[in-house]
């Protein structure tokens, strides 16, 4: 355990059975706290910091949901659906140990790391010979309601496109009969690796500081088998019976501000170390004149049809891109 680091616990760690008595892990990560009940399979029974609480009904918390594949079809499964759980501390957090899934090869194991300010979650999945992982909800935060009582004042941003901030989010999956708030995932119609939950007492970010970018789902939807709110990042598996899947990055939980500037400078702390940013190119001052939305090609037939900011800056514009086409004669995208 380090200094900067709390870890509350108010259990003994041993394997979990359907306990006598409950049993709770706590660990806390500069405001953020979380809690997970060990008699109840590790469930996440609160995640939040001072004045917000993201678990509003505990009643209905899971840690993971686990799609497998059967016949061409895909069934979750949680960590309630596992028999067997074996906790163990580890230097200032948790491992825990799934087995025993019905008639599946599978064992999973989630790793929680407490550190200065935030959370990381981090989860190993192996299959038997004979089954196949298709995705995989984790964390995966069920139970929402309202942040603290008063969901007309909740807020979630979730970076689809250029961004979308969805007020009273509840209401919003229920009234729109949806199943969730965003479509598709990174990188595709989603261009960061973050979402956010806040209102004006403050807020929690979720991401991933995922260097090599690879493909995830960031979003807050509903139980496929019920009307629970739930709040995760998915992650894909190429679907290989006897897969031993494990992503190359943790999920990050942390405390933020009470607005989605707030949320979206702790994920900008991050990716501004990452390896893209290591030339620190300066800006074009004629960038700063750039037209809201503006497509970029060198073909004169299209220039034409284009802003005459782009006509005007056609060749740096060019050259930025590194004078190759990103559209051809046929109209087409180039890779």
């Amino acid at each position: 355990m380090t200094g900067t680091s709390i870890l509350w616990l108010a259990l003994t760690f041993s394997a979990c059975s359907p306990a006598t008595e409950q049993q709770h892990l706590r660990l806390d990560a500069g405001s953020l706290r979380t809690t997970f009940d060990l008699a109840n399979q590790g469930n996440i029974v609160s995640l939040g910091s001072e004045g917000i609480e993201v678990v509003s009904k505990p009643q209905e918390a899971l840690l993971f949901k686990i799609g497998l594949v059967r016949g061409g079809r895909v069934r979750y499964y949680s960590n309630q659906d596992f028999e067997k759980v074996e906790a163990e501390p580890t230097d200032g957090g948790v491992r825990l140990v799934f087995g025993q899934l019905a008639d599946r090869d599978i064992r999973v194991t989630v790793e929680v790391q407490a550190g200065n300010a935030a959370l990381d979650f981090r989860i190993k999945v192996q299959c038997g010979p004979q089954t196949v992982c298709s995705d995989l909800l984790f964390p995966c935060i069920q139970g929402f309601e309202s942040l603290s009582g008063n969901p007309q004042d909740d807020r979630y941003v979730l970076p689809q496109l250029t961004g979308q901030l969805h007020l009273n989010p509840a209401e919003q999956l229920r009234q729109a009969r949806k199943q969730k708030l965003g479509s598709e995932g990174y990188p595709g119609t989603q261009g960061l690796q973050f979402h956010a939950l806040y209102n004006d007492r403050g807020g929690i970010i979720m991401f991933t500081p995922d260097s090599d970018c690879l493909p995830k789902e960031f979003n807050l939807g509903r139980d496929d088998e019920g009307d629970s709110l739930n709040w995760y990042v998915k992650h894909y598996c190429d679907e290989t019976p006897g897969l031993t899947f494990e992503p190359g990055y943790p999920v990050r939980i942390q405390a933020c501000g009470p607005s989605w500037y707030d949320a979206a400078d702790i994920y900008a702390a991050w990716g501004r170390k990452q390896w893209w940013m290591e030339k620190q190119i300066p800006r074009r001052s004629w960038l700063d004149a750039m037209p809201v939305v503006a497509n970029a090609h060198d073909n004169e037939h299209y220039s034409r049809m284009l802003p005459s900011w782009y006509a005007e800056h056609q060749p740096q514009v060019n050259a930025l891109m590194g004078n190759r086409p990103l559209i051809n004669d046929l109209g087409q995208w180039e890779h």
